[in-house]
């Protein structure tokens, strides 16, 4: 049963950092059903509520993806908003 309503966790702030537009995007992949479920089906957190270690976890996958993708890792530092980069159109 498809929920009428997105989860708090695929939801993230225009202004916030690569990692958490991840994590949300992340959280919104898969069956719709399934959005914004662990794999325990229990809700998953807003990024806010996610442990220091789980956003460090997160931070250090969208740091590698950006060197993989030849941007280095600046972007992050100040978000992309900062470096005139845009949200990815499939995470907005």
């Amino acid at each position: 049963m498809a929920s009428a309503f997105r989860p708090k966790c695929c939801n993230f702030d225009h202004d916030a950092g690569p990692a958490q537009w991840l994590y949300a995007a992340y959280n919104s992949g898969g069956d719709r059903d399934t959005a914004g479920l662990n794999y325990k089906g229990e809700p998953c957190p807003v990024w806010q509520d996610l442990p220091p270690d789980v956003r460090a976890k997160w931070q250090a996958a969208a740091d590698a993806a950006f060197k993989v993708f030849g941007l280095g890792m600046s972007p992050f530092r100040g978000g992309l908003a900062a470096q005139g980069m845009q949200v990815p159109k499939a995470l907005r």
